[in-house]
């Protein structure tokens, strides 16, 4: 069985929010762990944003139990640090994104939507997303593209 545990450097990680602190891979398994985090850029516009800083952990678990299929689960959790506005509200969101995508070896595959179910700890409340993705991977100039559609 072929293991190999990656640490990459935090310099990266204080300035790219999706970069991988962690990374194990076993036979077929991806497991990573880094520390997301928000940056409140919406100014005084509560709409937009929440006028808070905020970080917390994250971790994606994949597996291919057959060729051709894709399983696995991203999760992360943010709390917020640091307000930027004195009436902002305070933030612990937990976001769970189901990872499922069935290949087809014409380049076709139907995935869940990227997009993560969301639970507001502050509001009690879910932010369900249902739907599915319809794609394409073909060549394109000696690369790969690909044309999704969502259903």
């Amino acid at each position: 069985m072929r293991h190999a545990v990656v640490a990459e450097d935090l310099g990266e990680a204080a300035t790219n929010p999706v970069s991988n602190l962690i990374q194990f891979r076993l036979q077929g398994i991806v497991t990573r762990a880094t520390i997301p985090y928000n940056i409140p850029s919406a100014g005084d516009n509560d709409f937009t944003g929440s006028g808070q800083w905020q970080a917390g952990p994250a971790a994606v678990f994949m597996v291919t139990p057959v060729p051709g299929l894709q399983t696995g689960l991203l999760a992360f959790q943010l709390w917020e640090f640091h307000e930027t506005r004195s009436d902002a509200q305070d933030v612990s969101v937990l976001s769970l994104q189901p990872i499922l995508t069935k290949y087809s070896d014409k380049g076709w595959y139907i995935a869940l939507p990227d997009t993560p179910q969301t639970y507001n700890f502050e509001t009690n409340e879910w932010a369900l997303n249902l739907g599915g993705v319809l794609g394409r991977v073909f060549p394109a100039g000696g690369r790969l593209g690909t044309a999704t559609g969502f259903l």
